[in-house]
């Protein structure tokens, strides 16, 4: 999971263009081999829906027990995540969030973790009687002080359709931010990269740096310096953001 974590980009430029290429109606189901073809050549990374089936792929060709599930950040469905089942003990496995989740996360204990001044709590979700459900449990984020509920996963096993349901969803504009907002993010040891439209944010432990791109070539230097991906189509796909916005929203 760490070298997962340190290599792969959280991006949204693959699809962004996936959509852009098929304006209207369902899109093309997420193809594994182009996805690994894509980080060998510098050029793509993905996003949940496309990050955690690659390495569950990963994860079942070395013999381990995988569960896809699915999580609710914004709707029901919303994330995409595995749960592994190694010797009795049930983990998971969350290697697509964008964020340095890079460890599996026994299922019934409370984690705490931080890094470049991030702290990410993950916990079994408890009644009001205490009593927890074991079949739902939570990621919380710390914001000025206080834990915040970020995902809730549904550890039930998820079926094709509803994960296939789930990753249509995200590709209708107004949405989601999956085709509404250029994102990127790289998660390295000593800091986490986050670009937000033209907003490059830096955090490290010692605190945050914002800078402000203007240009194309502002963006394929950070595509390629910051995020290791030098050959990311990242100017085509800020031009395939715009006709989207321009576009009428889906009735």
């Amino acid at each position: 999971m760490r070298a997962q974590g340190e290599l792969q980009v959280f991006e949204n430029v693959t699809a962004i263009l996936r959509r852009a290429r098929v304006p209207q109606g369902p899109v093309p189901a997420v193809d594994p081999d182009a996805l690994l073809a894509a980080f060998a050549a510098g050029s793509g990374g993905g996003v949940c829906f496309e990050l955690a089936p690659v390495f569950r792929r990963l994860l079942a060709g070395l013999g381990y027990r995988v569960t896809p599930i699915l999580a609710r950040i914004s709707f029901p469905g919303s994330h995409h995540a595995t749960v592994v089942d190694l010797d009795g003990v049930r983990y998971l496995v969350d290697a697509g969030s964008g964020s340095p989740l890079w460890r599996p996360f026994p299922l019934h204990e409370t984690v705490e973790l931080q890094h470049a001044g991030l702290h990410f709590r993950f916990r079994p979700e408890r009644g009001a009687d205490g009593a927890g459900d074991s079949e739902t449990h939570l990621q919380e984020r710390l914001i000025d002080g206080a834990w915040e509920v970020h995902c809730r996963y549904d550890l039930r096993p998820a079926s094709a359709a509803a994960r296939a349901a789930a990753y249509q969803r995200h590709q209708v504009a107004g949405q989601t931010w999956v085709v509404g907002n250029l994102t990127l993010v790289r998660c390295t040891p000593q800091a986490v990269h986050r670009l937000r439209d033209d907003e490059l944010v830096t955090y490290t432990a010692a605190g945050k740096r914002v800078e402000r791109l203007e240009g194309d070539a502002a963006f394929r230097r950070v595509a390629g310096d910051v995020f290791g991906l030098p050959a990311l189509p990242v100017t085509e796909a800020r031009a395939a953001l715009a006709a989207i916005h321009a576009r009428p929203a889906p009735v």
